[in-house]
Order: C-alpha cells, then sequence, then structure tokens
C-alpha cells in the first residue's frame, strides 16, 4: 500500500509539475536569498528553459549582478533543493517598479544625512577662504561637503555584504 502523498508526488513529477512548482518557488524565494538590498533593486519576472528574467533599476546594477550572476544562480538552486535556473538574465527595466523608487528615495536622504568631520568642515573654509565671492564661496563648500557625504557613503555600501550567508 502507497501513502497517498507519494502517489501524489510521482503523479506530478510524471506530469513535470513538481520543476514548475520549483520555479515558482525560485520567484518567491528570490529577495530573501538576494537579500533586501539588492531585492529593492530588482524584480523577478519569470523562468522559461531553466532561465530566470529578472528586471533591474539601472544600468551599474545591472553591471554589478552580471558579475554575481554564478553565486546568484547557485543559491537560488540550493534554496528550492533542485537545479532549476541554469542561467539568469538581467535586463533594465523601463520604469522602475515601487520597491526601486521607494530604494532610491531612502539611499538619497541616507547619504545626504550622513555627518561630515568637523575638522573637515574646518579645512574647506580654510581652503576656501581666498574666494572673495561670498555666493561662489558658499556654492563651493556645499559641493565639497556633498562629496565628501557621497564618498561616504559609497564606502559605507561596499563594506555590507549584498547576501546573506
Amino acid at each position: 500500500m502507497h501513502r497517498i502523498g507519494s502517489v501524489l508526488e510521482d503523479a506530478l513529477r510524471e506530469l513535470k509539475y513538481n520543476t514548475k512548482l520549483k520555479e515558482h518557488l525560485v520567484l518567491e524565494v528570490w529577495d530573501e536569498v538576494v537579500g533586501e538590498y539588492i531585492a529593492k533593486q530588482t524584480q523577478p519576472e519569470s523562468i522559461r528553459d531553466n532561465k530566470l528574467f529578472v528586471r533591474v533599476s539601472t544600468l551599474p546594477w545591472i553591471r554589478q549582478l552580471e558579475s554575481l550572476k554564478q553565486m546568484i544562480i547557485e543559491r537560488l538552486n540550493r534554496r528550492v533543493g533542485k537545479t532549476v535556473l541554469k542561467e539568469v538574465q538581467f535586463s533594465l527595466s523601463e520604469t522602475p517598479g515601487p520597491k526601486c523608487i521607494k530604494a532610491m528615495m531612502v539611499s538619497h536622504r541616507k547619504w545626504l544625512d550622513i555627518e561630515v568631520d568637523k575638522s573637515y568642515l574646518e579645512s574647506i573654509n580654510k581652503d576656501l577662504i581666498h574666494i572673495r565671492d561670498p555666493e561662489t564661496r558658499d556654492i563651493l563648500s556645499r559641493t565639497m561637503i556633498k562629496n565628501a557625504k557621497l564618498r561616504s557613503f559609497r564606502e559605507d555600501q561596499k563594506l555590507e555584504s549584498p547576501f546573506r550567508s
């Protein structure tokens, strides 16, 4: 006598539903596997012929993800317990989805909120003291401060791993 679960599993395997279920599971676990940082910039769309199609918010993100492609494939296959994917194709999203827009706004606020070291601010003032026009001096000062904040933000982002172990 066979258990109903094993009979059902055999029937699904014969109908190739097991593979389709695993493919659907890949789409559902995408955010969890790649992590919040990457998930905010991407949207998995579909799987065809063992190829996952993913929409990405910007070209720089596509370039970064291309270098991580093999690791993504391995982690997704491991997570679903079957080799469902052999390839991932990234393409530029024509319009960013809500996740991407929110991530861009949060990132924008994050780098603007970074505190600049007081000694750096003093060095800016010292370097710009010779500029006579106060408006030009102010514009240069704000530009240098924003540049320092953005540089600091980018350095922090490189230290953060885009994947969870």
